[in-house]
């Protein structure tokens, strides 16, 4: 966990972790404190770790850079049902698969979005979270 918060938890991987933190900051200046916990690697799945620290959560996040089949939230929502808890998950993540290109993510996001400078998680990811809270 690289952030502290009760009211909601941010679960991240990679790079996108940075824009959980950053989501995490601007809730917090709404009284929303959200917790951010960054997964380091799938294998072996932090099953146990992930739901002792999820338990208290009502609300769970889960942002990942990529397509969500079989990525990150997949890997919560096992946990969550493997292990009974009772918190809300919401799965953000990309809605189509990338066209193979690669380079600096905002470049990226241009590409799919043309005249937005900004990622796209960043804008919309306050706003889901505050409904939940």
């Amino acid at each position: 966990m690289v952030r502290e918060g009760r009211d909601i938890a941010l679960v991240a991987m990679g790079s996108i972790s940075r824009e959980a933190v950053a989501a995490a900051r601007k809730l917090a200046g709404h009284g929303i404190e959200a917790a951010v916990i960054v997964v380091s690697a799938f294998h072996p799945d932090p099953e146990e770790d992930l739901a002792r620290i999820l338990a208290p959560f009502p609300h769970v996040v889960s942002v990942e850079a990529q397509t969500v089949s079989g990525g990150l939230g997949a890997l919560v929502s096992t946990v969550i049902a493997h292990h009974g808890l009772s918190c809300r998950l919401r799965v953000l993540g990309v809605g189509t698969a990338s066209d193979g290109t690669s380079g600096v993510p905002l470049e990226r996001w241009r590409k799919v979005r043309p005249g937005r400078g900004q990622h796209p998680r960043r804008r919309p990811l306050c706003r889901p979270l505050t409904a939940l809270a």
